[in-house]
């Protein structure tokens, strides 16, 4: 083998498995990073969905202590996902 050769070939393999290590700790902060946006994001939706109908219970339960008739019943998610499909109370 030539000496030139077997001299350049160690650090050519230093570097490549360095360049390999930053590329696994770039994927990995990444991947962490992502989960934590995807995760946050989910919340988000969550709560832009549940909110009114926290809000629409508390008008309910402040109605029924006032004394005065509620107004829409409380729905459940079944009856959410049904209203989607026109199958529920039409409101």
């Amino acid at each position: 083998m030539n000496p030139r050769l077997s001299r350049l070939a160690l650090p050519a393999l230093a570097a490549g498995t360095l360049l390999v290590a930053i590329f696994a700790v770039m994927v990995v902060r990444f991947r962490a990073e992502l989960r934590a946006e995807i995760r946050q994001t989910i919340i988000d939706r969550q709560a832009a969905v549940l909110r009114p109908v926290a809000l629409r219970q508390l008008a309910q339960r402040e109605a029924a202590l006032a004394g005065q008739p509620a107004g829409r019943p409380t729905c459940s998610p079944r009856c959410w996902r049904a209203r989607n499909r026109r199958t529920c109370w039409p409101w």
